[in-house]
């Protein structure tokens, strides 16, 4: 792949400065298909899985990285994103917030996650864990994380999910460890009611208190009411 997939260490009124000025952007796929990039569609990474939450079976999903784009003239003007509720159906186009609505464990359990793992995103598998361990951080109850088991866990036996589930709890036992931080890094959250919140892969540079917008802060299963909360 040509472009990279970190956007590292943008400062915020670049990254920003344009969407500063408006409530929302209006977030779109870059292609026919939201894992495509625009005008080819080429690179689609993703696979096929399935989950549980609370004893409910989701039907075939597709775990991987969102090609999109928006009309902000910065750095989100063109993003990979992933899905951050995987009971709820991705709907664009739609008019998103930046800004994370997850409690603050959550959110900086998102935020070390792409910390750490964005750049090793690299093909399918990789961007089906990142996907995976996503959906964990933000659905799982319990404290300790785990993949296959607890109230979300992956269900489909297949060679290409089973690869993907591995991976996804390799990252999953450093929060488990406590073995990574996020540094101080902060990677932009999108919020909007009926659709699938995201984390992107824009990151910034945390600026005074004055100066920071509300940073960090595949298709879903059913409309199931949204979980913003782990519980503890």
């Amino acid at each position: 792949m040509k472009k990279t997939i970190l956007t590292a260490a943008i400062a915020l009124t670049m990254a920003f400065g344009s969407s500063a000025a408006a409530s929302t952007i209006t977030v779109d796929s870059a292609h026919g298909s939201v894992f495509g990039e625009a005008d080819t569609g080429a690179n689609q990474w993703w696979v096929k899985t399935k989950f549980k939450i609370d004893g409910n079976s989701s039907g075939d999903v597709y775990a991987g990285a969102f090609r999109l784009e928006s009309d902000d003239g910065g750095a989100l003007s063109e993003f990979l994103a992933f899905c951050l509720e995987p009971l709820e159906t991705l709907n664009l186009p739609k008019d998103y917030a930046i800004g994370s609505l997850f409690s603050q464990e959550v959110t900086d359990n998102l935020n070390t996650l792409a910390a750490n793992a964005w750049d090793l995103v690299t093909n399918s598998k990789t961007a089906a864990a990142f996907q995976m361990a996503a959906w964990e951080l933000t659905t799982e109850t319990r404290n300790t994380f785990d993949i296959n088991r607890g109230f979300f866990k992956i269900t489909k036996n297949s060679e290409m999910s089973n690869a993907a589930e591995a991976i996804a709890q390799e990252w999953l036992s450093h929060f488990n460890d406590d073995t990574w931080s996020s540094d101080g890094k902060q990677f932009a959250i999108l919020n909007a009611s009926g659709t699938q919140d995201l984390l992107t892969n824009v990151s910034v540079v945390p600026l005074p208190a004055s100066g920071l917008l509300l940073l960090g802060g595949l298709f879903g299963a059913g409309a199931v009411a949204r979980r913003k909360a782990r519980k503890s």
